[in-house]
């Protein structure tokens, strides 16, 4: 918004362009290690030592990208309506709830 962009052209900007990219970068790092009681193994090994397995990488990738783009769509129309103003006290009560279970030590 600071460059000029409407409310939901940052909105979409900040979600869809910086989300999914990160999101894929979370796929490629999974294929590359894979923690399993303890001990570590190569995720692609696990993935393609059955085709179950690697059906289900590519089927669990596919319904993680299709929920973000739902979420996207849903928290911008969201925006839209709303503002940014829900979502800001949201980001305040649970950052001072966090504060607070880090100084009791329940978390952390």
């Amino acid at each position: 918004m600071q460059q000029g962009l409407s409310r939901s052209a940052a909105a979409e900007f900040s979600f869809s362009w910086r989300y999914l990219p990160w999101q894929q970068l979370h796929c490629t790092l999974f294929l590359k290690k894979w923690d399993i009681g303890g001990a570590e193994h190569k995720g692609y090994e696990l993935i393609t030592q059955s085709p179950d397995n690697m059906i289900a990488f590519a089927v669990g990738n596919i319904v993680a990208f299709v929920v973000a783009i739902l979420a996207i769509k849903f928290f911008i129309n969201y925006l839209k309506k709303y503002g940014f103003k829900i979502f800001g006290w949201y980001r305040i009560i649970v950052g001072i709830i966090l504060l607070i279970l880090l100084s009791k030590g329940v978390i952390g």
